[in-house]
């Protein structure tokens, strides 16, 4: 007969330590956020592709569950809520004057490399059409942040008749934000 061993079991870790540790969490995380955005970026032209079938909406929310940033849970408690984004505040300024820059070059420069007729025009009508383009893309961009308003404030009467349906169909949604008493 063999002695009995009463000494616990070794710990068990999941996740290895040391420096092998650490870049196997963050190969992990960087995985996830290279396909999170993947997922994101993939779901546009998905939509486009299937207008009748609204297909580019959940891979847009897989993509956006598997990234992370931060205040990615503040962000997503807000809009769950319907509260809309204040489009005069200086974030979303900077942001709208970032896309407008940053983007106007880009579809100029695609507009112009493959339409020979405007490689020959003057600099300075390149420069009046780049300045009315900013001034283009920073008005469409505030009708879009405008559409996204409209549909944060959809969002909680589409949570209330949801939470019944999932019930109704034997699905359990998650709890209130607050426990009754």
């Amino acid at each position: 007969m063999m002695p009995q061993d009463d000494s616990p079991p070794p710990a068990f870790s999941p996740i290895p330590t040391g420096i092998g540790g650490f870049f196997a969490r963050y190969f992990w995380i960087i995985l996830r956020n290279v396909i999170g955005w993947l997922l994101i970026l993939l779901a546009l032209p998905v939509a486009g592709f299937f207008p009748p079938l609204p297909l580019g909406t959940p891979i847009f929310l897989i993509g956006f569950t598997l990234i992370t940033f931060p205040g990615k849970r503040r962000l997503t408690a807000r809009i769950l809520r319907g509260i809309q984004f204040d489009l005069w505040s200086p974030a979303l300024r900077i942001t709208r004057l970032a896309i407008a820059l940053v983007l106007t070059p880009l579809a100029l420069g695609l507009f112009l490399h493959h339409h020979p007729r405007f490689q020959t025009m003057g600099k300075t009508t390149t420069v009046a059409e780049y300045l009315v383009s900013i001034g283009a893309a920073w008005m469409v961009v505030l009708w879009l942040m405008r559409l996204v308003n409209l549909a944060i404030s959809l969002v909680p009467a589409m949570r209330r008749r949801v939470r019944p349906w999932m019930r109704r169909h034997g699905a359990k949604p998650p709890p209130p934000r607050k426990r009754r008493g």
